[in-house]
């Protein structure tokens, strides 16, 4: 059996365990995907997973675990997996960034995460909470753009757990949830994997509608299983914002989620 190990890039499947067994026939049939391109398969939530135009360096496991890593520099993943069908070798790909179960976006995981969320914020108050942001990062809208919109929040046990884990384990509901709540705005973003969430302080809204400094937003990054796999689902909470009305809480940043200048503001509100 071989892994390959690809390193992260941030609008593809950042790494796949590729695995070889099994006919190449029945693994394509299986993952739904030719060779005459770079598409990969599908990840929980159906999205397409490419390497497109993507090199990196291929780390590949031969056989047991103590033998010694092959190290392919600079490989394209489609030449490796088209040399592979050449030869007639069988394999699997395996996506770390498959929505676990436990996150896919139901009522029962957004009941409990709900649950979790309200008794974590009953003992440890706002100093557990995070306000989430979504923005489409591809907007054809220079003003869409530069929106964030409040989705929800998200609670954790500050001791065990840090913020970018409790967005991490919570990826999918979060940006599921984000989708369905301004399926116009983010809904596209969403389909095409170019949705961002940020971080704000817990409970600032008030802060963040009057541009105030002290309410900054952090860019969070989506994690691969083995970053978020010991993180224990009742120490994270999640609690989906609910539509109020056509417009929804949103305020406008930089690309850095920095305030604008009243300059930049002015440019926004005329084009």
């Amino acid at each position: 059996r071989y892994t390959a190990n690809m390193k992260k890039d941030l609008f593809h499947l950042s790494s796949i365990n590729l695995l070889l067994c099994g006919s190449i026939g029945g693994i394509q049939e299986a993952f739904g995907f030719g060779m005459d391109h770079s598409h990969l398969g599908t990840d929980r939530s159906g999205r397409s997973v490419t390497f497109s135009k993507m090199k990196t360096n291929l780390a590949v496991n031969v056989g047991d675990d103590d033998v010694p890593k092959q190290v392919l520099t600079d490989v394209n993943p489609k030449e490796v997996l088209e040399s592979l069908d050449e030869q007639g070798i069988g394999y699997e790909v395996e996506n770390p960034f498959a929505t676990p179960k436990e996150m896919e976006y139901k009522p029962v995981n957004i009941r409990r995460q709900q649950k979790y969320f309200e008794e974590i914020r009953m003992v440890g108050g706002s100093e557990c909470v995070n306000d989430i942001y979504a923005r489409d990062n591809g907007a054809p809208d220079k003003r869409l753009k530069q929106t964030f919109w409040f989705v929800g929040k998200v609670a954790r046990c500050t001791g065990t757990v840090s913020l970018a884990g409790a967005v991490g384990r919570q990826w999918n509901l979060i940006e599921e949830h984000a989708a369905r709540l301004r399926h116009v705005e983010l809904g596209p973003s969403f389909k095409d994997m170019r949705l961002e969430i940020w971080a704000a302080p817990g409970d600032s809204e008030m802060q963040m509608a009057q541009n105030r400094l002290s309410a900054s937003l952090q860019k969070m990054q989506r994690m691969e299983k083995s970053e978020w796999e010991s993180i224990a689902i009742d120490e994270i909470g999640w609690d989906g914002e609910l539509q109020d009305g056509d417009e929804g809480f949103r305020v406008l940043r930089s690309d850095d989620g920095l305030l604008l200048s009243p300059q930049e503001l002015s440019n926004l509100e005329s084009s």
